[in-house]
């Protein structure tokens, strides 16, 4: 697996791990619509704010492939 292709699912894992704590923290609430709120973050040293940490940081490392130019002046 290439490393473009493995940050891809690494990503991937991690957006869906977020969705997991999503539903997990919001129960009655549709997870599609709580993830593009604020609440969908989470509070610091919660399962739901390392697993939005996590999305964020994979999503980086991916988006890092899509914009070489960027990656290269790092």
């Amino acid at each position: 697996m290439s490393p473009f292709e493995q940050a891809y699912n690494d990503h991937l894992a991690a957006d869906q791990r977020w969705m997991d704590e999503i539903k997990r923290a919001f129960p009655h609430q549709w997870a599609g619509d709580v993830r593009y709120t604020d609440a969908a973050h989470g509070e610091p040293g919660t399962p739901l704010r390392a697993a939005y940490d996590e999305y964020l940081r994979t999503r980086g490392v991916w988006e890092s492939f899509l914009h070489p130019r960027e990656r290269s002046a790092a």
